[in-house]
């Protein structure tokens, strides 16, 4: 699950496996022990969030940790950041045991990401036997809903890998199947003749100067 924990002063000190996973290649070492709003304005997490999502984001949490984390707190400076000033004016709110925000990441960005370009940020706060608090689990999730994405969950997972391995341009090796328009409906329904087809090694003598770089395949009706 794409996910982080976070202390008791909102600062991440654990991030899973599948969260890395969404930032192939970026260090995620600096978003280790800052706060959300920390890695946010100072750059630590590897995406731009819109102006628009701060703002909600800040709406919904910003009175918690004040809460939690109040201007003669030692740490106050530390987690708030560059918001430390605005929050020292900020009324503190009891914190709601769970919490759901909201935020959207700009197009380019989340395709790069293989992300959908809105998601859902869910924060439920977590309290020792004596009622301390002593962390939040973070959770980030699509706008895809439960039931739609059970039922993807029934698909073929190696090819759902190869298509999120295929999410960058690069140079890969290819092959074109050739087959005539007319008799495709037949074709198709004759899977053994298609099973004896060999595709393509290379660019034919014909005006095939995208055989080097796109598979494609007539099959249908």
């Amino acid at each position: 699950m794409i996910g982080s924990v976070l202390d008791d002063k909102w600062r991440t000190i654990f991030i899973s496996s599948e969260h890395v996973a969404v930032f192939p290649g970026a260090d995620l070492s600096r978003w280790l022990g800052a706060s959300q709003i920390v890695g946010t304005l100072e750059h630590r997490i590897p995406v731009v969030v819109p102006v628009e999502t701060r703002v909600r984001w800040w709406e919904a949490l910003g009175p918690a940790i004040r809460y939690d984390v109040p201007p003669d707190d030692p740490d106050f400076e530390a987690v708030f950041g560059p918001m430390a000033d605005v929050a020292r004016d900020l009324a503190p709110r009891t914190p709601d045991w769970a919490t759901v925000v909201e935020r959207e990441l700009r197009e380019d960005e989340a395709r790069r990401l293989a992300w959908h370009g809105r998601v859902t940020d869910l924060y439920l706060r977590v309290v020792a036997p004596v009622g301390q608090h002593v962390g939040t689990l973070h959770f980030i999730r699509p706008m895809l809903g439960d039931v739609v994405s059970a039922r993807l969950s029934r698909g073929h997972a190696p090819m759902y890998e190869r298509m999120l391995e295929l999410r960058d341009p690069a140079r890969r090796q290819a092959a074109i199947l050739f087959a005539d328009l007319e008799g495709s409906a037949e074709l198709s329904r004759d899977r053994q003749r298609l099973a004896n087809l060999q595709p393509s090694r290379g660019p034919s003598s014909q005006d095939c100067s995208v055989a080097s770089c796109v598979s494609v395949a007539w099959i249908g009706s």
